[in-house]
């Protein structure tokens, strides 16, 4: 399996000095087969306030409050607001960089002290966090550009871990404006959409393509192109009959709707005659042309998604 960063399957880096003693009383042995229990590192939460946690023992935790994104913001918990409610579920607190003590020399003695940590939505390795009222999208380091920017004070759900997958048997639907309201019992205006970021960076955020009316208008301009290789053509019979003398009549030209002219012209007259019919077409080319410029103008809704951007 290829990866960017080699790490070991069993590892004690991060566990206190206590443990540290008991591996080596066990002759290096950590346990954790058949899911035994395992010598390993588990942080030590920070609880906060009134917060209910649920903990495991392999550094997972359930923890019931109020908003706390966590890295050093407080959220709306922190501020002291009602209607705050959140869950977070972290498998891995602070992930890799977990350390559940400090070695502390104290003169000749040794002390160790436990390290208490914060959650944290940049190092934790795999978070779902739930909550009545937060800024979700600041909260967890999101870019605010794109349409619809960074809402404040909305409730909101997101899963971070290294790789998300969605999988749903027979499908799977994203939807936006389910309710009239939001859950602030404010109105929902518009038509709320859906943005693809890729690489979290939303400088050049662009409404997506709609398949079909794209087809469409591809077509359309297929014709335009047409009309302008029957110009050409033409004008290269016009050529030809300059120094040639003598070719057959021009073929129908149905889609700018001109006919043919029946019979042979020679020399100079039949080139003149061409040209003429050739800069004809060219006006009338000149014309459609334009049409289906202001067409594309004004019926660029039809085109890309008024509602929907990526990058």
């Amino acid at each position: 399996m290829s990866q960017d960063r080699l790490v070991k399957a069993v590892s004690t880096e991060g566990v206190s000095q206590t443990k540290k003693n008991l591996i080596e009383r066990k002759k290096g042995e950590v346990g954790g087969i058949d899911h035994s229990h395992i010598t390993e590192p588990h942080g030590n939460l920070l609880i906060k306030g009134q917060e209910k946690v649920i903990e495991g023992q392999n550094n997972n935790f359930i923890i019931m409050g109020r908003d706390r994104p966590g890295d050093g913001k407080d959220g709306y918990g922190g501020a002291g607001h009602t209607h705050a409610s959140t869950i977070r579920i972290i498998a891995g607190l602070h992930g890799r960089d977990v350390k559940e003590t400090n070695i502390k020399k104290d003169n000749d003695t040794v002390v160790e002290e436990r390290i208490f940590l914060q959650p944290s939505p940049s190092k934790d390795a795999a978070t779902f966090y739930m909550s009545q009222k937060t800024d979700i999208d600041s909260g967890f380091n999101i870019s605010k550009g794109g349409r619809y920017g960074a809402p404040e004070g909305r409730s909101a759900a997101l899963i971070k871990a290294d790789c998300i997958r969605l999988v749903g048997r027979e499908s799977v639907k994203i939807v936006t404006k389910t309710d009239v309201r939001n859950s602030l019992k404010g109105p929902i205006r518009g038509r709320p959409g859906i943005e693809l970021i890729a690489g979290n960076d939303t400088s050049d955020m662009q409404p997506m393509v709609k398949g079909r009316n794209l087809v469409e208008a591809l077509e359309q301009t297929l014709d335009v192109v047409n009309q302008l290789s029957n110009i050409v053509e033409q004008l290269a019979i016009a050529v030809q009959a300059g120094a040639v003398g003598m070719v057959p009549s021009p073929t129908p030209l149905g889609a700018i709707g001109i006919g043919a002219f029946p019979g042979k012209v020679v020399g100079a007259p039949l080139a003149l005659t061409y040209s003429t019919m050739a800069m004809s077409f060219l006006a009338t080319f000149k014309g459609n042309l334009e049409i289906q410029k202001l067409k594309n103008k004004y019926s660029v809704d039809k085109l890309v998604s008024r509602h929907n951007m990526t990058n």
